[in-house]
């Protein structure tokens, strides 16, 4: 055993579910552990006020990176934190401490499969190492090629949900090699440290939870096992008021911090001891979709985040500010649309149900450019995905993964039939 290697987190902020870090203390006898905050987070690329990391994002992350560096501390390692461009970082690493190898896992969405392919320009192919942990699917075992991938996710389901296979989530790092002797102990950037109220949620969200992997194999326990809500969860999961009318799983998987292999497989196991039904198979079925987004933002690259959209289909856009600071602040006087804007403004979450109203509304309504709610959700939401958040937009907007040209929702008939006691308004607005 010799050598020294760099394992480069990124969403996979965890322990469990490593089948590539798990391994390296039997090949390295010195490991540099880091994570790196893009600086393109602290940019605003509509100029509308904002940057891509707002409070409440930033807060679980930094939560996230606390119990990692707590979790490695235990196992005679630390967690380095920087901020920058990745592939900087990472080549000034490599070259200053005449690293091996680099180590990471897979990425799906455009921003970040450029950063692993600057890397790879930079210090070679061969020296950086990728492994598969963000899907749920073993591609491999996926019944067509990245081109051949089914635009609709009926299609998609219908193909592989008899036929696709999860690998083992059994791989949890145990050990690891010894910390760089040579690295000094470094502050991690301001820009990752909330302030001491910054991102402090209201006492009435739906997701009252802390980032990082205890809290998040806690919630898959407490779910699934203790309380078995999720024998229920097909019929609760359009609720908007309260923790459990859905499993709230998505921030930690956003993150990494949970493995969806790791999900799959307590379902499984549940499914086997205690009970299947239609709601434990609606949870693999959502899992599905996470994975369906992951793929259609690797096929269509760029034009996944592009104004015409995946359809290529063009539009006319409203770019009136005003009427985007109506919504985001919640005062576009529909009091649906509003409780929900200001319930995402003081927590950081929102519900799937409300998601679909507001983007329906900016995107239909008012006819503004979906990007701008886009970068708006991914400002704000602890469980934001590139992937999944960009691909929910274009979806409700009419230019991505419908067969029905405008997903267009009317707020009143939504807020009768999902908030007809009116909870949810009077929770927000009062």
């Amino acid at each position: 055993m010799s050598g020294k290697a760099i394992y480069w987190f990124q969403t996979d902020l965890r322990l469990h579910d490593q089948p590539i870090l798990s391994k390296l203390h039997k090949s390295y006898d010195e490991l540099l552990c880091i994570y790196v905050i893009p600086d393109r987070w602290f940019k605003e690329p509509f100029n509308l006020g904002f940057n891509r990391l707002g409070p409440y994002r930033k807060r679980f992350l930094y939560e996230t990176l606390i119990d990692l560096n707590n979790s490695l501390q235990r196992l005679g390692q630390r967690l380095v934190v920087k901020a920058g461009d990745p592939s900087k970082v990472l080549s000034n690493y490599y070259r200053e401490y005449n690293i091996d190898k680099v180590f990471t896992h897979d990425q799906y969405a455009f921003e970040e499969l450029q950063d692993l392919e600057k890397l790879q320009m930079s210090i070679g192919k061969r020296n950086l190492i990728i492994g598969n942990t963000k899907l749920m699917v073993s591609e491999l075992s996926l019944p067509f090629t990245l081109e051949e991938l089914p635009f609709s996710f009926t299609s998609f389901r219908k193909k592989v949900e008899d036929v696709f296979k999860v690998d083992n989530d059994d791989m949890n790092c145990t050990s690891l090699p010894p910390a760089l002797e040579s690295l000094s102990g470094e502050d991690w950037p301001a820009e990752i440290v909330p302030d001491l109220n910054e991102g402090v949620s209201n006492p009435e969200t739906a997701f009252p939870f802390k980032g990082g992997e205890y809290e998040a194999l806690s919630r898959l326990k407490e779910y699934i096992w203790d309380t078995e809500n999720i024998l229920h969860y097909k019929s609760t999961r359009n609720g908007m008021v309260g923790v459990d009318y859905s499993s709230k799983f998505s921030p930690w998987l956003s993150n990494g911090s949970l493995s969806p292999r790791r999900v799959y497989y307590e379902i499984k196991r549940f499914e086997e001891s205690v009970k299947s039904n239609i709601s434990t198979y609606w949870l693999v079925f959502e899992l599905l979709w996470r994975d369906f987004f992951q793929l259609q933002s690797l096929k269509f690259q760029s034009d996944f985040f592009k104004v015409n959209g995946i359809k290529h289909r063009e539009k006319e856009w409203n770019y009136d500010q005003k009427l985007f600071e109506q919504w985001r602040s919640g005062n576009t006087g529909n009091d649906f649309i509003d409780a929900n804007m200001i319930e995402l403004l003081s927590t950081g979450f929102m519900s799937n149900r409300g998601r679909q109203n507001v983007a329906s509304w900016l995107a239909h309504e008012y006819k503004i450019d979906w990007r701008w709610g886009a970068y708006w959700f991914e400002h704000c939401l602890v469980d934001h995905d590139p992937s999944s958040n960009y691909g929910n937009w274009m979806y409700i907007s009419g230019i991505g993964n419908d067969s029905v040209a405008d997903r267009r929702f009317n707020a009143e008939l939504q807020a009768h039939k999902y908030d007809r006691q009116h909870r949810f308004v009077n929770l927000w607005l009062n």
